[in-house]
């Protein structure tokens, strides 16, 4: 049996393969797939989308991202979605327009940019002190 802790609404198990922290948030998104259907004016959505999805997939990707690609699979699928429903684009799609239209950035390009931010805090930190 897997030992589970919570640190900070990220979920550790004692593998460190962070596939429970991944179910989390897929098990969050999931919910907002209704109501982007259900909704169809773009600038709702796009709010929605801004206020509710991307800070969850942001929320600590510096550590669940370099986990098995089979574990973040599910998740990069549900966002190819949810963003695909919210520009009512259709499912064939390709991924890279979906992203580029909402300035967004796909999971490993989000992480780079997560590292240098905290890289970035961190030598103005040092050249501070």
């Amino acid at each position: 049996m897997a030992i589970l802790q919570v640190f900070r609404y990220l979920y550790i198990d004692d593998e460190l393969n962070w596939k429970v922290h991944i179910d989390h948030i897929f098990n969050k998104l999931i919910r907002f797939t209704g109501i982007f259907y259900k909704l169809r004016s773009p600038d709702w959505l796009k709010t929605i989308y801004y206020g509710f999805v991307h800070p969850l997939i942001l929320y600590g990707i510096e550590l669940y991202v370099n986990t098995f690609d089979t574990h973040l699979d599910r998740l990069r699928k549900l966002n190819n979605k949810i963003l695909r429903t919210i520009q009512n684009k259709p499912k064939r799609s390709h991924v890279t327009d979906l992203y580029k239209s909402y300035n967004l950035l796909l999971l490993d390009s989000l992480y780079n940019q997560q590292l240098l931010f905290v890289f970035k805090c961190y030598c103005v930190c040092i050249i501070l002190i």
